[in-house]
């Protein structure tokens, strides 16, 4: 589930093809060679700016050492290039779910498109599915 808030009534379109034409920034969970990532991800043809991340809860990463969240990829991201996506790498999925409860993320993602519109845009991503996902590695 995802919400889109715009600063105008313009991108609150019925038509996703319209927020696809323009600018889109998800985050994404990702589960590849057994490995967890976050993906962010602009999915629409058009540059945004001052994108910023907010995590409802720590991700920890790396065996525990590390809150995947406060990364500046997510903090401090200045400009997004058109269907650029970046992973982020949170852990072995064996070692992640071995520590993490896989509660519920909410993911805020903030940030500016090319006609200087902040836009919005709240992801909620339920981890738990990922857990008993099969390992062939």
């Amino acid at each position: 589930m995802w919400r889109l808030g715009v600063s105008n009534d313009m991108a609150r379109a019925k038509n996703p093809e319209s927020l696809t034409r323009d600018t889109a920034v998800i985050v994404d969970v990702v589960l590849e060679s057994g490995v967890l990532l976050l993906r962010l991800a602009n999915i629409g043809a058009k540059p945004v700016t001052d994108v910023r991340v907010k995590c409802s809860r720590k991700i920890m990463g790396m065996a525990g050492r590390v809150n995947i969240g406060d990364l500046p990829i997510f903090t401090d991201l200045d400009f997004l290039a058109p269907w650029r996506a970046i992973d982020v790498p949170v852990d072995r999925a064996s070692v992640f779910f071995a520590y993490d409860k896989a509660e519920p993320l909410i993911v805020t993602v903030s940030y500016v498109d090319v006609e200087g519109r902040s836009i919005q845009a709240e992801m909620r991503h339920t981890l738990s599915v990922w857990r008993d996902m099969p390992d062939i590695g």
